[in-house]
């Protein structure tokens, strides 16, 4: 086959294709049941991927839930474990210094 010269005399310029004459592969072309599987691989994963980040946010809430109670747990035996001096007189909180003013809890 011998070459045909170009018309505008350019011979570097070699004939270009169109999009119409190229051909595509039938092996890129996936077929129905290819695409529904991958659809349904991808709706399995998904699923089992909400169903761990559930778990993982109840076993998150259920913590924190327990370190709340602790600490109300706790809060509520130091305040058993204190001293506590009741003032009747209350001249005697004109008397007393900044840092043992400080210190008093009014209840």
């Amino acid at each position: 086959m011998t070459k045909i010269r170009n018309i505008s005399g350019r011979v570097w310029k070699s004939k270009r294709n169109r999009f119409g004459s190229i051909k595509l592969d039938k092996c890129l072309h996936s077929g129905y049941q290819k695409i529904t599987e991958e659809r349904s691989k991808l709706k399995s994963i998904k699923a089992f991927e909400a169903e761990i980040k559930n778990m993982t946010a109840e076993d998150k809430a259920q913590k924190a839930e327990k370190r709340r109670k602790k600490r109300e747990i706790r809060e509520k035996n130091s305040k058993k474990n204190e001293i506590v001096q009741q003032i009747k007189d209350p001249k005697k909180l004109k008397r007393l210094s900044k840092k043992k003013l400080r210190m008093i809890e009014k209840r």
